[in-house]
């Protein structure tokens, strides 16, 4: 039981660290922020070439159905 109790101690040192305001800031600054500006740059060309498509499947419903209406 004793081994238990000292994780838990542990456990709970580590969470009273972590919600420290300067511990927070250094997490998002140093680990956060630059994570999400990586993955926002490599998913940015994908993201870009979907919006094309479903505007151009859009475009393309659009005039099938003036097509479709006008005969």
């Amino acid at each position: 039981m004793e081994i238990k109790e000292l994780v838990n101690q542990i456990i709970e040192l580590i969470i009273i660290e972590i919600n420290e305001k300067e511990t927070k800031e250094k997490i998002n600054n140093e680990i956060v922020s630059p994570f999400i500006s990586y993955m926002t740059s490599q998913l940015y060309p994908y993201l870009i070439t979907t919006c094309i498509i479903f505007v151009l499947m859009f475009l393309s419903v659009v005039s099938v159905l003036v097509l479709i209406l006008s005969k």
